[in-house]
């Protein structure tokens, strides 16, 4: 059996990401959990009010949800009603 390649990616040299002072985006989300557990994270970072609209509420979503809350300092409000979901920073017993 010959030994597996060494992975390049390891030593690629170290890149520090700066945030941008400001970001106001629209993104429109296609129909995905995937995608959209992805904003939930996102947002739960972003430390700015975030609103996902026409988000796919699905069991792993709420649970996305749930876990994201459970770190503190973030709450995450689901609307099943109005499709949204909203991280917000802040006390996480607001939650869903």
């Amino acid at each position: 059996m010959t030994p597996a390649a060494p992975d390049l990616r390891l030593e690629l040299a170290e890149l520090e990401i700066e945030p941008l002072p400001t970001v106001d985006a629209t993104v429109e989300v296609l129909g995905s959990k995937s995608y959209t557990n992805r904003y939930i994270a996102i947002g739960a970072l972003s430390g700015r009010p975030t609103v996902l609209r026409r988000a796919l509420l699905a069991q792993d979503t709420i649970l996305l949800a749930q876990a994201v809350q459970a770190l503190g300092q973030v709450s995450v409000r689901l609307d099943a009603d109005a499709e949204t979901i909203s991280p917000v920073c802040g006390s996480a017993d607001d939650g869903p």
